[in-house]
Formats: C-alpha cells, sequence, structure tokens
C-alpha cells in the first residue's frame, strides 16, 4: 500500500478513502491554504508505480488550461506524497459505469442528458486543443447536482491511444490508424448504444464486433472523419434535475449496502463476547477428541495424523479487506503463546492474505478509535466508520 505517509503532509488533511484502482488510490481531503485561514475540498489521486509519470507531467501544463463546466478540474501535480499524485477537484456523485450497472438509466431523457453534457466537455477539451483518449463510463462522471464531467482528459491522449478502453475503442483504433478527437465521438456513439440495450461486451472480440457493426448508426458514429460530428441534442435544466434525484437516489442506496457489510465491534464489552464466543465454539471439538483418545488404541490414533490436519488449517490463507470513509491507522495483531503481539501497523485501505486464525484489529480515526477481533474463517470485509 501506498498510503502510509499521506496524514502527515502539511497542506493537506485526509478525511476519506474513495476508490482504488490497479494503478492508483483516490483520497477526499482538505487544501489549507495557510497565512489565508481557507480551506476546500480536494481529490488527490495517488499513483502506485513511477511508470510513465514523466509522460503524464508533460501533458499538465495543457490540462491547466482547460476550464470547462464538463471537465473535472486539475488544480496541481505533487511529488509531496508517497507516490506521484494529482490534485484534482473533489466531486460529489458516481461515475457513469455505476449508473449503467445499476440499471437507473433507461428513460431516453436521461440517456439525452448525459450525451449532450459529455459532447459540451469534449467541445471544450477540443478549443484547449486536447482529445481525451478513452471516453467511457469509468472515465465520466455524473454529480449529485446533475452535472456530468469528464475525468482523466488528456492523460490517456498522451499514450497515443494506448490506454484506451477496447469496449469503447473507435473502429480506426482496431483498424491501426491513429486516433484523434473525433475518435472521442465515436467512444461517446459506443456508450449510448449501450445505455439504449443495456447489453455490454465482455471479450475483445464482441468490442471489435460492436464497433465495426454500430458503423454510420449516426453522426457520431460515422466511419468517415468528415462525416462524424456531435449529435444535435442540447442540456435542458429539467432533466439535469431528473438526472441530479437518480443520482441521489442510488448514493443512497450505495450507502445502505456498505452499511449492510459492516461487520465490526467498536466496544471492550463486544471484544470479550466476541472472545468468549470463539471459546465455546472449541468445546465441543475438545470433548470429542478426549474421548477419541479414551476409546482408540494409541497406535490408531497416531499423533502424526493431527498435527498433518493442524498444518493444513493454518497454511490456509484468506483476504482481510479493511476500508474506511475517512482516514483511518489500523494494528492488526496475532495471539502467539497467550499473548497479542504486533503483526503490521498501517492505513486503510489494507488487503492482505492472512492465515487461518484469530486478529485483533485496533483501528482509529481523527475522532474515534475501536477494536475488532476477526476469526479468519474466509475472506472478510471490514468498513471503518
Amino acid at each position: 500500500m501506498r498510503t502510509t505517509f499521506l496524514h502527515k503532509q502539511r497542506d493537506y488533511e485526509i478525511i476519506q478513502f474513495l476508490g482504488e484502482g490497479v494503478t492508483s488510490c483516490v483520497y477526499k481531503a482538505i487544501k489549507k491554504h495557510r497565512g489565508w485561514g481557507l480551506e476546500h475540498l480536494v481529490a488527490i489521486k495517488v499513483f502506485k508505480s513511477q511508470t510513465q509519470v514523466h509522460t503524464l507531467k508533460q501533458e499538465m501544463a495543457s490540462l491547466c488550461n482547460v476550464n470547462s463546466r464538463h471537465c473535472v478540474r486539475f488544480y496541481s501535480w505533487s511529488d509531496g506524497f508517497d507516490g506521484p499524485a494529482l490534485v484534482l477537484e473533489y466531486l460529489d456523485g458516481l461515475p457513469l459505469q455505476t449508473l449503467m450497472e445499476s440499471k437507473a438509466l433507461q428513460e431516453t431523457a436521461l440517456q439525452e442528458e448525459i450525451i449532450a453534457q459529455v459532447q459540451e466537455g469534449l467541445k471544450d477539451l477540443a478549443e484547449s486543443g486536447l482529445s481525451h483518449g478513452d471516453v467511457s463510463p469509468r472515465n465520466i462522471f455524473v454529480t449529485k447536482s446533475g452535472i456530468v464531467k469528464l475525468l482523466d482528459f488528456g492523460l490517456s491522449g498522451s499514450l497515443q491511444g494506448r490506454g484506451a478502453t477496447l469496449a469503447y475503442l473507435a473502429v480506426e483504433g482496431w483498424e491501426g490508424e491513429p486516433l484523434s478527437f473525433v475518435s472521442d465521438l465515436f467512444s461517446l456513439g459506443l456508450i449510448q448504444q449501450e445505455m439504449q440495450s443495456e447489453i455490454t461486451v465482455k471479450t475483445r472480440d464482441e468490442a471489435f464486433q460492436r464497433a465495426r457493426l454500430l458503423v454510420d448508426q449516426n453522426s457520431l458514429l460515422k466511419r468517415s472523419f468528415s462525416e462524424r460530428d456531435f449529435l444535435p441534442i442540447k442540456s435542458e435544466k429539467a432533466r439535469r434535475s431528473q438526472l441530479a434525484r437518480v443520482v441521489q437516489q442510488q448514493q443512497a442506496l450505495k450507502e445502505q449496502g456498505n452499511l449492510q457489510q459492516t461487520s465490526l465491534f467498536t466496544t471492550q464489552e463486544a471484544t470479550k463476547e466476541a472472545i468468549k464466543d470463539t471459546s465455546t465454539r472449541w468445546r465441543p471439538r475438545i470433548f470429542v477428541f478426549v474421548l477419541a483418545a479414551l476409546l482408540f488404541p494409541a497406535h490408531i490414533l497416531h499423533p502424526s495424523i493431527i498435527p498433518s490436519v493442524r498444518a493444513s488449517q493454518k497454511a490456509e490463507k484468506f483476504f482481510l479487506d479493511v476500508r474506511s470513509r475517512q482516514w483511518s491507522q489500523i494494528m492488526i495483531y496475532q495471539k502467539k503463546q497467550g499473548r497479542w503481539g504486533l503483526v503490521e501497523q498501517q492505513y486503510a485501505p489494507y488487503r492482505k492474505a492472512l492465515a487461518h486464525q484469530t486478529y485483533l484489529l485496533l483501528w482509529k480515526t481523527q475522532k474515534k478509535s475501536g477494536r475488532i477481533l476477526v476469526q479468519l474463517e474466509k475472506n472478510q470485509r471490514i468498513l471503518i466508520p
């Protein structure tokens, strides 16, 4: 994990973990303007690797010039975190991918509103001399006020199309031709068709066939570059309000789902009860073992039998996944020879394969703390409030 030193940054206060991908972790933070007494919310995207960082840095100057209502605002680049990081505008809402997966965009009006706003963002990028390079549902964000924002614009373009999502790759990309601004339009056309049909592609071959099949379906999907153009639709206030209500409803459902996954004990009394429950769980097994030792001869119940079973149990591992809505310090303890010993001290998010045993997890946020007794018998996810 590359989250260890985030809370120590002088000008930023990390208050919430937002999400994690293959290449980066994203956090909600407060930017402190020292000397002015001002604060505002930002999103910090911390990359896990130095790979291609130099190339991405070259795009920063261009991204700073983009001032669009429909493009996430870029504030600064920082090497001061535990990994290279982008400091961006904080957005409150949901990715388009989440809304599509939840089947919340079945109404045509909602689909048209999203397409209209994305088109405005692409126009603003074009005016700054940029293309997006990876227009896909995961790079489109819908705020709880109904405003649609493009994410990661310019970054995929800087990699000459190598970062494009295959499911939304323009037909010219499949044919080995260079991608350009009009390639973003084709990708948007594929997203519109997917929202309408609610059919996703899952393989490379399916993505290739869909791109070829949909050629010339509308102005976004024209094969000829010279004919490819925006759809004649505009954003409307009533549709924005409708879209905002949908996002707010889905946010509430997601929050409810997160709470249902919560598995934790936050008081010493609850921990004692869990320890008691763990000890009583073994009593029947001990009784059966003693009875077997009395009934069967020693040469049948050979000692080598039982250690082999115990060894297999200890060798089996499960993932312990600890998540938090705000910055959290966690300490993992394991009982050895009757005493709790520290295994690891980390910061959420935390995910690691651990042996089949009982662990004590102590957690601490800026305002509260607690403890969780974890009997790791299967993959377990813990959400710290």
